[in-house]
């Protein structure tokens, strides 16, 4: 008969503790931020995006496109909005486009 020990944590405890201990959890919240974002945006603007990055709430979005960072520039609140629903927490407080 195998015991179990009172200090068993689920899969999911698991990967958070190791990510939070080898201080990766920025880069995963990045990682789902990216996915987040072309999901939203398609897969045009996701091939047109080069890379999200996420530094103290602020995202910054690098985009090939010159025309279409000054379109979403316009749009920033409301993409900010759909960013933060689709994450399920608020993550994203700016968003800046280069």
């Amino acid at each position: 008969m195998i015991m179990q020990k009172s200090n068993d944590v689920s899969l999911k405890e698991a990967l958070e503790l190791m990510l939070k201990r080898y201080k990766l959890e920025q880069k995963a919240t990045e990682t789902d931020l990216l996915h987040v974002w072309i999901k939203i945006m398609g897969s045009f603007v996701g091939g047109n995006t080069v890379k999200v990055e996420l530094v103290k709430n602020k995202a910054t979005v690098y985009l090939k496109s010159a025309v279409m960072k000054n379109e979403f520039s316009m749009q920033k609140q409301d993409l900010i909005e759909a960013l933060n629903t689709e994450m399920g927490e608020s993550v994203v407080q700016e968003l800046d486009f280069k």
